[in-house]
């Protein structure tokens, strides 16, 4: 049994002063209570709305649950694949912090905040020891946490036996590597992990790193990072996996200009798609092909999709404007937003070349020292 409800109803029992008696009555019997409590047996989801009531904490309901536990599991599948979006579903889930304090995900969230912590500014209790909590663990959040530990803590060494996490271990590192610019070792590490799941025949593993290996060869090699995440996309059977792939070859070939290539990946992975974050940035990339090839119609057909977009203001000019290149307003949030995305910088670089500010373009693209 991995259900906590029954350790934090009795953390907040005596916190709060109740006696197993008081909390009890009228719910259901002392020595019940005591066997929820301490693990014993997991109780009716009409008795635990009743023993939250009481102690006046929130009760969420199994169908919020499942939802924010979805939304939790998209979250760790786009973070450990580096995928676009994450930011963004990060800062929705932190909306249900409170929520979920005394739910069956209360430590899938806790695990989720220390990993959300590298991408938002957030407050995380680093007193907070989630070792005494392990036995309520999934096995999944056991290796999530682990893997924090590793990573993050320091505790790698203890961890390497574990082959899985060995594999997690080194694809993170080869992000990491990554995010430093150290490309061909990132390659070369996400090469030895992919070697061994192969030997294992760890078909997930495999289309994982595929994905990882598509990502890194986009700063070093389109062509490399066609084949890998078209290898992706034959290994799974997962739409979520294959639409992931999709769209970072279609965001990859509309930066290099290849954009017969961009549009048809962008179109298959979008037919693919059913996740509601992943789907927002299928919209803004399609939106920005057809601005970018003056198609009116299609343009004002996706800008629909966009109005909640982080992005509204730059793409409204772009809607707007045939020549949007050579309005002020977007000139300047353009300027402002170029770190954000790589889309975001290309549409930067092409703006200063329209312009014919060929400094910007040698400084962005890394030609000269800023």
């Amino acid at each position: 049994m991995h259900d906590i409800r029954g350790f934090l109803i009795r953390k907040e029992r005596i916190k709060k002063g109740y006696s197993l008696e008081a909390l009890a009555h009228s719910i259901c019997s002392i020595s019940y209570l005591s066997k929820v409590e301490h693990h014993q047996v997991i109780a009716s989801d009409e008795v635990y709305e009743l023993l939250f009531r009481k102690l006046d904490i929130i009760y969420v309901r199994n169908n919020e649950v499942l939802d924010v536990r979805r939304k939790l599991d998209e979250f760790f599948h786009s973070y450990f694949s580096y995928q676009y979006g994450c930011e963004e579903l990060c800062i929705e889930l932190l909306a249900y912090e409170e929520k979920v304090k005394f739910s069956e995900v209360s430590l899938y969230f806790q695990i989720f905040k220390l990993y959300a912590q590298e991408m938002v500014n957030i407050d995380v209790d680093m007193n907070v020891d989630l070792n005494c909590y392990m036995q309520f663990m999934t096995n999944q959040e056991k290796r999530l946490y682990e893997l924090y530990k590793a990573l993050f803590l320091g505790e790698s060494k203890k961890l390497f036996k574990n082959e899985t996490l060995d594999i997690f271990i080194w694809k993170a590192k080869a992000m990491i590597l990554c995010e430093e610019k150290q490309y061909l070792s990132a390659y070369d590490l996400l090469q030895r992990a992919y070697q061994v799941v192969s030997q294992r025949a760890d078909i997930i593993g495999m289309q994982d790193i595929l994905l990882s290996l598509g990502y890194i060869c986009s700063y070093i090699d389109i062509h490399a990072m066609d084949k890998f995440y078209h290898s992706a996309i034959k290994l799974s059977n997962d739409h979520f996996v294959q639409a992931i792939a999709y769209y970072n070859m279609g965001c990859i070939f509309l930066i290099h200009q290849e954009h017969d290539k961009a549009i048809r990946y962008l179109k298959k992975g979008f037919k693919l798609c059913k996740h509601t974050h992943l789907k927002k940035e299928y919209y803004e990339k399609l939106f920005i092909y057809y601005a970018i090839h003056k198609h009116e119609q299609k343009k004002h057909e996706y800008f629909e999709k966009v109005v909640d977009s982080s992005f509204y203001q730059l793409f409204l000019v772009m809607n707007n404007y045939l020549e949007y290149d050579h309005e002020e307003e977007y000139i300047k949030l353009i300027k402002n937003w170029k770190d954000e995305n790589k889309m975001l910088h290309y549409l930067y670089i092409m703006n200063c070349v329209k312009l014919k500010r060929y400094k910007e373009v040698y400084l962005e693209s890394e030609f000269v020292k800023k």
